[in-house]
């Protein structure tokens, strides 16, 4: 039986099977140094076993069970069916998902699908065909996941509608340049309509102006209890350079944070660092019986560069495009350009930095302990 062979190769791979509580699927998962490749497999013969729901409800929650700050997950599903027009409605847009044909004995690989998983592809060939089939010599049984993947002309045709260009739902790194709809570029869009919206009302450069729309004041704080404003700050920038530098800072790291952590962590990480960085922030200023008005994302984007410097950090620099001695240099330098510049929040810059390293550690901590209780 094919699904057999499966389960064959990837023990000779290395790989380790886990055991579910839900009928017809086998999780199997290689701990590398810094990575883990994990795979799921269905037996989904009439496609009716799950509903799209059930599937992206049992997807995230193997992914969460392996999701690690500190190592990059490879997730890959193999769908195993008779009724490929079925499966294909209970899988959605997961691009990280690839169908065993029964039917027609074939591996079937849509365009902008993962397309490589330690060297899977041609295993399963073997599987399917005895040998790594080629065009010449495979007859009927043809590279058949070639065809679907580039739209060559010939058997791929048909699936040519199911050719999905989307985010990734699971994968935790991209090719290419990736998908436009990340948290991160989203932030991005809402600061700059806020700052747009705001320009056209007045002057953001104003501070009664920016006080009044929620900028960060003590006073307001502690005689008005205008608790908000540890909310409402983080969107709110004075003038358009403020706002770039934040925006190209969020842009660079915290892309490459979203894709470590994911979607929900990288936005607890985001935004309770910005509230803290504001606290900080408040303290210090009462304290020191400042009466500044603070605003700006930075505190928050602070964060986001604290929980990327730990992650760099514990995985030895071994992050793709980031090293251990850049991150530390950018966020000296960081902290050296706010420190020698005047009308600078440096506080929430340092509140912010800390709480982000905190918080990337705490559920580092977290996770792990969940990992191993099983």
């Amino acid at each position: 039986m094919i699904l057999d062979k499966l389960n064959s190769c990837m023990m000779e791979k290395g790989f380790r099977k886990i055991k579910v509580n839900v009928e017809n699927i086998c999780v199997y998962f290689k701990d590398m140094e810094q990575e883990i490749y994990l795979l799921t497999v269905y037996e989904a013969s009439t496609g009716q076993e799950f509903t799209q729901e059930q599937f992206r409800y049992i997807q995230s929650q193997i992914y969460n069970n392996f999701n690690k700050p500190d190592k990059i997950v490879h997730f890959l599903t193999i769908i195993y069916t008779d009724n490929m027009e079925k499966v294909r409605e209970m899988s959605g847009m997961d691009s990280n998902v690839w169908y065993l044909d029964n039917r027609n004995k074939r591996l079937i690989i849509y365009e902008n699908h993962r397309d490589e998983f330690l060297g899977l592809q041609k295993e399963i060939d073997n599987i399917l065909y005895g040998t790594t089939p080629d065009n010449e010599a495979s007859g009927d049984k043809e590279n058949y996941y070639h065809d679907v993947r580039r739209g060559h002309s010939g058997r791929g045709e048909e699936y040519t509608q199911y050719q999905y260009n989307q985010e990734r739902t699971y994968e935790r790194r991209t090719k290419g340049n990736g998908s436009i709809f990340t948290v991160t570029n989203l932030l991005i869009l809402i600061n700059g309509l806020v700052f747009f919206i705001m320009e056209i009302r007045g002057s953001t450069h104003d501070l009664y102006y920016m006080l009044d729309k929620g900028a960060l004041y003590w006073p307001a704080m502690e005689f008005s209890h205008e608790y908000y404003r540890f909310f409402t700050y983080m969107f709110l920038h004075f003038g358009i350079d403020h706002l770039v530098n934040n925006m190209l800072v969020l842009f660079f790291i915290g892309d490459k944070l979203e894709k470590i952590v994911g979607k929900a962590k990288y936005l607890c990480i985001y935004f309770i660092s910005g509230l803290l960085a504001g606290m900080a922030s408040l303290g210090y200023n009462m304290v020191k019986n400042n009466y500044v008005v603070s605003a700006g994302a930075s505190g928050a984007i602070f964060g986001v560069v604290g929980a990327m410097a730990f992650i760099v950090l514990i995985n030895k620099g071994r992050i793709k495009d980031i090293s251990s001695r850049q991150m530390v240099v950018f966020v000296l330098l960081s902290l050296y350009g706010g420190l020698t510049s005047q009308g600078i929040d440096n506080a929430a810059h340092i509140g912010g930095l800390l709480s982000g390293a905190i918080l990337a550690a705490v559920l580092y901590r977290m996770h792990k302990r969940k990992f191993e209780r099983g």
